[in-house]
């Protein structure tokens, strides 16, 4: 492992994704998992959603998801003195609390298949998997072996850099130091199991290639088993299990703030679309949500692009979710509730209203012949956008972020 390679290992902690053309070499190849699909970029006529979607497949749908911030997460309500969050809340709807527990959870399933989840989750598996060898043999790593690491790592980057700058420099700076340090320690953790188990008297002399063939065998021995996303355990090995709640703390320290912000506008949506249709007496069905699949099959098999694809073959491709996984997700079940609340609010009167309200911009995507029927599907949409507003709207909510 070089400078670099330690770098890179430090940037899986600070951000989601790498720098243009950087690699991992060995032995932090092992903290980067195969990428699973990505998912599908909103349509322009949607409210961008909380956290960046790459495109996957050329499919011109419209998005069925409307859980997407109806503000921009920078001027979402924040916790003022008058009404402080307790510890361990990260949010209050109308007063009722949010706890972190339940956010970190949401956070952890809502990236379970995408590569920023992975990422974590291997993270953690590394970790979990190195902690367990060196205390199956007695290893600890010393002080020395660190700071010869860091020396080693520092020169390396200083001559990289001409001088300019200096390990601590390019990982982040001050803040990043306690991030260096760990990683630095895992480094070192691995060095001194591999020189024990190989018979090497100086950590320092194990080669990269040795590091990776063991971390990469290490790995397959120990059987990596994710589980679903709505489970509270997010995967099992044979030494023991990775909570949800802990991929979902370490997401919390890998994403931008910005993007935890808009997942916790997110959740937060959810809550209050459930309250508001409990309050209605409106509860999710197997019907509705059967009606809601069979929309989207609809959307995906009338789109030219997507000829031969069912909406299960889109969904694994730009979600990674299975029929069922999708069922089981709580966005999904509060899409399905904002439907029946758009279904109860707006009859064939108001969306006639709305088509003359949108006429123009109608008439630009469809031409000037635009019929009702035509537009209806945007309409519905834009009608579940605006429900979905009057419901954030309706609740008083104070967050933390």
């Amino acid at each position: 492992m070089n400078a670099q390679t330690l770098l890179t290992c430090l940037a899986l902690l600070l951000c989601p994704t790498l720098a243009p053309g950087m690699t991992l070499p060995a032995p932090a190849a092992a903290l980067t998992p195969p990428a699973p699909p990505a998912r599908a970029t909103l349509p322009a006529v949607a409210a961008p959603s909380a956290r960046p979607l790459p495109a996957a497949l050329p499919l011109p749908l419209p998005a069925p998801a409307t859980l997407v911030p109806a503000q921009d997460p920078a001027d979402a309500q924040p916790a003022s003195p008058q009404e402080p969050l307790p510890p361990g809340a990260v949010a209050s709807l109308d007063g009722e609390l949010v706890s972190e527990a339940a956010f970190v959870n949401y956070l952890g399933s809502a990236f379970a298949r995408q590569p920023e989840g992975h990422q974590a989750l291997q993270q953690l598996f590394v970790e979990a998997l190195l902690a367990q060898e060196a205390s199956a043999r007695g290893l600890v790593v010393d002080l020395e072996l660190t700071k010869a690491l860091f020396d080693r790592y520092e020169a390396q980057a200083r001559a990289a850099s001409g001088g300019a700058t200096g390990l601590l420099e390019n990982a982040g700076g001050p803040a990043a130091a306690d991030l260096l340090e760990a990683t630095l320690r895992l480094a070192a953790l691995q060095r001194v199991i591999v020189a024990h188990e190989d018979g090497v008297d100086d950590p320092l002399d194990v080669t990269d290639a040795r590091l990776s063939a063991w971390l990469t065998e290490a790995q397959e021995r120990c059987e990596l088993s994710e589980r679903r996303p709505n489970d509270s355990v997010a995967a099992s090995w044979t030494g023991g299990e990775i909570p949800r709640s802990v991929v979902g703390l370490r997401l919390m320290r890998m994403l931008p703030p910005e993007v935890v912000s808009g997942v916790l506008t997110e959740l937060l949506g959810i809550v209050a679309i459930s309250r508001v249709a409990a309050a209605r007496g409106i509860e999710f069905s197997t019907d509705a949500a059967v009606a809601e699949l069979t929309e989207r099959e609809r959307l995906v098999t009338s789109t030219p692009a997507a000829t031969g694809i069912s909406y299960e073959e889109y969904l694994l491709q730009t979600e990674g979710l299975s029929i069922e996984e999708l069922l089981a997700s709580p966005g999904f079940r509060a899409e399905v509730l904002m439907v029946a609340l758009v279904d109860a609010d707006w009859d064939a009167a108001q969306l006639a209203l709305l088509f003359e309200e949108l006429r123009e911009p109608l008439a630009e995507r469809f031409g000037p012949d635009v019929t009702l029927d035509q537009a209806l599907p945007t309409l519905l949409k834009e009608a579940r956008q605006r429900a979905y507003r009057d419901v954030l709207g309706s609740v008083t909510i104070v967050r933390r972020f």
